[in-house]
């Protein structure tokens, strides 16, 4: 707070004004005062949204306000387990020590290679227009996996309810066993009438594994907003930091298959060849 003070007091001791001094020590208290209230109020809903669960963002920002449901009540009750042939299975359970209490938890349990495999869905429940903007967001973490890093494999997405399955956002997730929160905007591909469109996590394309997911929400902008002013949680996989092993292997099928030897022949206009040519080879 004593940092904040400091540096408006400088800033606006610094900003060229034709007020009186005096005056001029009135409008930077004020502002002093302004930015602490404003801090102070920050911090309180930082509390707030611990204690009492309001909804924030990984960064601690609310959600846009005018954003309305897509998902009939709660999402537990809306949305239905498709086991299809990853054999999923589901359960209820009550957890502690998050901003939300119930958890769907998610099992499958034979490895299949779609993520279509097994299905927990939800149709929407409004109206929405091509081009019109939308917030996913939840809370999502993996108990147990038979991959062999030990993660979970989810895809996210929004399609279309009936063939051919036109997709307006499917995202990839891998998820480690701490909870993390994802916020996905996205925009609508088509017009869909109620029940025409629906909200999906596909389990498949993994081993067997068990995932807990929470607090689904899928909140519609319409085209009052655009995708880029949603708030978006920075993407994850398995394997993204810079010493993972992947990359070495990478890199030598580049060497190994991209990469070779070429030998450059030069000729004057009558086909004759240039004696010690000096060339210059440029990589587009």
């Amino acid at each position: 707070m004593e940092r904040v003070k400091v540096l408006s007091m400088l800033i606006l001791m610094h900003l060229p004004s034709s007020k009186p001094v005096a005056n001029r020590f009135g409008l930077i208290m004020k502002h002093v005062n302004i930015v602490n209230d404003i801090m102070i109020l920050r911090f309180v809903k930082y509390v707030l949204g611990i204690l009492v669960g309001i909804p924030m963002t990984v960064s601690g920002q609310e959600s846009p306000p005018g954003g309305v449901s897509l998902i009939g009540g709660d999402f537990l009750n809306s949305f239905k387990l498709y086991s299809g042939s990853a054999a999923a299975t589901k359960q209820e359970k009550t957890i502690t020590g998050q901003s939300f209490s119930k958890v769907a938890e998610l099992s499958t349990h034979k490895e299949t290679s779609n993520f279509w495999g097994a299905e927990y869905s939800t149709p929407l429940t409004r109206p929405v227009e091509k081009g019109g903007v939308a917030l996913l967001r939840f809370y999502l973490r993996c108990t147990s996996s038979q991959n062999a890093d030990g993660t979970g494999v989810v895809q996210a997405y929004c399609q279309k309810a009936s063939p051919d399955w036109d997709k307006s956002v499917s995202q990839q997730i891998v998820i480690g066993n701490q909870w993390k929160e994802f916020l996905i905007p996205f925009a609508f591909s088509s017009s869909y009438q109620p029940g025409a469109a629906m909200l999906a996590f596909g389990l498949g394309a993994s081993k067997p594994q068990t995932l807990q997911l929470a607090g689904v929400k899928l909140l519609y902008y319409g085209t009052k907003i655009k995708v880029d002013e949603l708030p978006k949680s920075g993407e994850t996989y398995a394997g993204r930091n810079n010493d993972a092993a992947w990359r070495t292997e990478a890199q030598n099928r580049i060497n190994d298959i991209r990469k070779g030897d070429f030998v450059v022949r030069v000729k004057d206009a009558n086909g004759l060849p240039v004696v010690n040519a000096d060339i210059r080879v440029e990589q587009l």
